[in-house]
C-alpha cells in the first residue's frame, strides 16, 4: 500500500494498511531502491514446448526438470494496477493490496485488458462488495480467503495454494505461465517507496525472474513505481507470510498460483 501523506497504520485494522504518503502523489519518494535493480524488459517470454497439466495439489508437482528451466522468464501479458488508481489513499484503498493483486492476476488469467484508473477503482470496489457479503470483511484477507475472490468472483479454475514454496517451485509455476500472488509481511520487503515503516501486511504479484536473482513483480502498493518492480529472491522468500494479525513474521509460508483460464 503506498504514497505520500502519512496515514498511521492502526494495528487492529491490519491487512494492507500502510502508512501512506499523499492522495495526490505516489510512493515515489525519490529514495534509492536498495532491494531492486533496473529491469531489462527485453527478457523474452518463455514458451513451453508442450502442454503442462495444471497443478492440482497444494505442493506443486515438479513436472519440469530443474535443468530445463530458462535463466529468465517474464509473462508479458500481466498488467499493472495500483490499489489506489485515482491516487486516493484513504480507506478503503489503503487496504486494497489483496484486491488489486487479485485484479492483476484475474485479468491476466482471463486475457482481459486492465481498464482505466477510473475502471480499476470501480472494479476494486466491486471486489470489496463481494468480500463484505461473502467473507464478512475486506481488510487483511488471508491467502485462502483471497482464493475465494479468484474462484467465486472471477470464476477462475486454475487457482492453487502452495505451502512452503521454494524459489524453484515459483520458477516452475512461472514456466507453466502461471502468476504467483504473494502474501507478505510488508515491512520485510524493504521497498523504499513505502513510507516507513511500511505496511504490516502486503500482497503483490510475481510475473517473472531475472538471471541475476530477482523476481519481477507487479506491486500494487504504489501509484506507478510498482510496475515491473524487482525484488531479490531472498527478500521475497523471507517476506512470504500469510496474514497473522500483529505477529506477521510467524504467518504461514504460502503463495497462490493462478493459471490462464481454459
Amino acid at each position: 500500500m503506498k504514497p505520500y501523506i502519512p496515514i498511521i497504520v492502526v494495528t487492529l485494522i491490519g491487512v494492507g494498511a500502510f502508512i501512506v504518503l499523499s492522495n495526490t502523489t505516489s510512493y515515489d519518494s525519490g529514495a534509492t531502491q536498495t532491494s531492486a535493480t533496473p529491469f531489462n524488459t527485453s527478457i523474452p517470454t518463455f514458451t513451453l514446448p508442450q502442454k503442462v497439466q495444471p497443478t492440482k495439489t497444494q505442493t506443486p508437482t515438479k513436472t519440469i526438470p530443474l535443468s530445463t528451466l530458462p535463466s529468465s522468464i517474464i509473462l508479458k501479458d500481466v498488467q499493472f494496477a495500483s490499489q489506489a488508481p485515482l491516487r486516493n489513499w484513504d480507506l478503503p484503498f489503503q487496504d486494497f493490496c489483496e484486491e488489486a493483486s487479485s485484479l492483476i492476476a484475474a485479468f491476466y488469467a482471463l486475457g482481459k485488458k486492465v481498464p482505466s484508473p477510473e475502471g480499476i477503482s470501480t472494479e476494486l470496489l466491486r471486489i470489496k462488495d463481494f468480500e463484505d457479503k461473502n467473507i464478512g470483511h475486506y481488510e487483511d484477507t488471508t491467502a485462502l480467503e483471497t482464493t475465494r475472490i479468484l474462484k467465486e468472483f472471477y470464476g477462475l479454475t486454475d487457482v492453487t495454494l502452495i505451502q512452503n514454496p521454494t524459489i524453484d517451485d515459483i520458477k516452475m509455476q512461472l514456466a507453466q505461465e502461471k502468476v504467483i500472488m504473494v502474501p507478505s509481511a510488508g515491512r520485510m520487503l524493504g521497498n523504499p517507496y513505502f513510507h516507513a515503516p511500511g505496511p504490516l501486511y502486503h500482497m503483490l504479484v510475481i510475473k517473472g525472474y531475472t538471471p541475476s536473482g530477482y523476481f519481477i513483480t507487479e506491486d500494487p502498493g504504489t501509484n506507478t513505481k510498482g510496475e515491473n518492480y524487482t525484488y531479490k529472491f531472498a527478500t521475497i522468500m523471507n517476506a512470504i507470510h500469510d496474514w497473522n494479525g500483529d505477529d506477521m513474521e510467524h504467518g504461514a509460508k504460502v503463495v497462490i498460483s493462478v493459471g490462464k483460464q481454459k
